[in-house]
């Protein structure tokens, strides 16, 4: 067995051993990742808030160029959202 014990019991000639329980250290990398994820986030608040106009126009012209599309091209598009939305949540849970 190994020398690194937190508890050890014996109960009707079994010897039972708990083991440490492994520590785990943050590195630097994840505070800078943590870091620009909220900056990030702030600056897509920001936005949000700041220049509502501004993403109204963005979604409008979104929706034009969609609608330039021809059918065959958008039930593809559309196909592969739905496909995408259905297979997410088996990812996650995997």
């Amino acid at each position: 067995m190994t020398s690194a014990l937190l508890a050890s019991s014996e109960y009707d000639g079994v010897r039972l051993e708990i083991p440490e329980r492994a520590s785990y250290v943050r590195s630097p990398s994840d505070v800078l990742r943590l870091m620009i994820a909220l900056a990030v986030t702030l600056f897509g608040l920001g936005l949000a808030l700041g220049t509502p106009d501004t993403l109204i126009g963005l979604e409008e012209d979104l929706i034009r160029a969609v609608n330039k599309a021809p059918e065959n091209i958008e039930i593809v598009v559309l196909g592969l959202i739905q496909i995408v939305a259905l297979a997410f949540p088996l990812f996650v849970i995997i």
